[in-house]
């Protein structure tokens, strides 16, 4: 069995996405990653995607294949896979909040994301910080 991992990846819709195509996003999202004991979360920006997911490697190397086969977005760039030691949104089988240009900006900024001084990725720290930092949107619940 091989361990736990994570991915971060942005996307462009393919078309202008309603608020039903975000519910149904979401609630598929939800159900399968709880039957698949995956966590994560998801953040909509002026047509842009990111996402977050966490869970055992082989079952989030399925789930992004899927994903990235879904003709509601294209585009798709992995920012992140990386092993994780531990969840950093165990209680979320798929957050979700639209945010801002400015903030979609700030996650994205290679500079925020890399940490040159280290040479890793705090991808998951800086959305965890986002997340805890900011009022998150029930879209779909």
């Amino acid at each position: 069995m091989s361990g736990m991992n994570s991915i971060i990846y942005i996307s462009q819709q393919a078309r202008p996405l309603t608020e039903l195509d975000l519910r149904d996003i979401l609630t598929t999202s939800r159900r399968n990653n709880a039957a698949n004991h995956l966590s994560g979360m998801l953040l909509f920006c002026n047509g842009c995607l990111m996402q977050y997911l966490e869970g055992e490697e082989l079952v989030l190397n399925q789930t992004y294949e899927k994903i990235s086969r879904d003709k509601r977005h294209r585009d798709l760039v992995v920012l992140s896979r990386q092993p994780v030691t531990e969840r950093e949104f165990a209680n979320w089988e798929m957050a979700y909040s639209d945010i801002s240009q400015p903030q979609f900006d700030e996650l994205t900024s290679a500079s925020w994301l890399f940490d040159a001084s280290t040479g890793l990725f705090r991808g998951q720290r800086l959305l965890r910080s986002f997340w805890q930092n900011n009022t998150p949107r029930t879209l779909g619940d």
